[in-house]
């Protein structure tokens, strides 16, 4: 049983523009609660019993939220989903400056895992509707030391198809299926960040760099919904699904 999960927040979110100048971007809202509180509702959901966020830019404000109004907007986001109340899961922030990498904040949370020997990681920007079940099962096996959920990422632009001098089709953007990328919600043992060493590298970066770290990394396939919440427009996206259909990634 999973226990404790760590969601990155830490970056400055500067592709947001003017929205992220005085706010994270983990506290943008969608369908009137923050991305932080569709998170932490899943993890709740998933029966989680620590949440550590690691923060940097803008951290006294996620601090502020945490202590005042995350509960409640859980607790909403559990009444519009029709759910029973479930425990809430301890939150600890683990602040760090905005330009750590995430090989460095996640050397940083390590202090809040105590004994555990595995936890999960999310990205503090991005939706999916995860498999607990498969990331437990692929992870049974000693030779993974992390387990990735992959994702079909959706095109940045609308494709177009042409045929001698005309264009004959157009099409908005779609999910590229062809393609997977790593979108979060990873499964990893402990004592894969006491390899990090205090890495001013991302660990994305770090673990396909070193081919010992790399055969030892599995993955499922998240073949339902994802999206990264990346640009303001992402953002009416998501807010118009949960809207739609609140159960997108619930």
């Amino acid at each position: 049983m999973m226990k404790t999960a760590i969601i990155l927040a830490g970056g400055m979110g500067s592709r947001m523009g003017s929205l992220t100048n005085s706010k994270p971007k983990c506290l943008l809202k969608i369908g009137g609660f923050t991305i932080l509180s569709h998170l932490y509702t899943q993890l709740r959901i998933a029966k989680i019993n620590k949440v550590i966020i690691c923060t940097g830019y803008l951290n006294q404000k996620i601090n502020s939220f945490c202590e005042t109004r995350i509960y409640k907007e859980s607790d909403l986001i559990f009444k519009k989903l029709k759910k029973n109340f479930l425990a809430y899961p301890i939150i600890k922030l683990s602040k760090h400056n905005i330009n750590a990498s995430t090989s460095q904040r996640l050397i940083k949370a390590r202090k809040f895992f105590e004994s555990e020997n595995k936890f999960l990681l999310l990205y503090g920007d991005t939706f999916l509707k995860p498999n607990l079940k498969n990331l437990n099962k692929n992870f049974k096996s000693d030779k993974f030391s992390l387990i990735l959920t992959i994702s079909n990422p959706p095109s940045a632009f609308g494709v177009v198809k042409t045929k001698l001098n005309y264009v004959v089709s157009f099409e908005e953007k779609q999910i590229l299926k062809q393609i997977w990328v790593n979108s979060g919600w990873t499964m990893i043992k402990s004592e894969f960040i006491d390899r990090l060493e205090n890495n001013r590298i991302n660990y994305e970066n770090y673990m396909f760099s070193k081919s010992k770290i790399k055969k030892s990394i599995g993955f499922t396939k998240n073949r339902g919904f994802y999206l990264p919440v990346d640009r303001a427009e992402d953002l009416k996206k998501a807010s118009y699904i949960f809207e739609k259909n609140i159960s997108a990634w619930f």
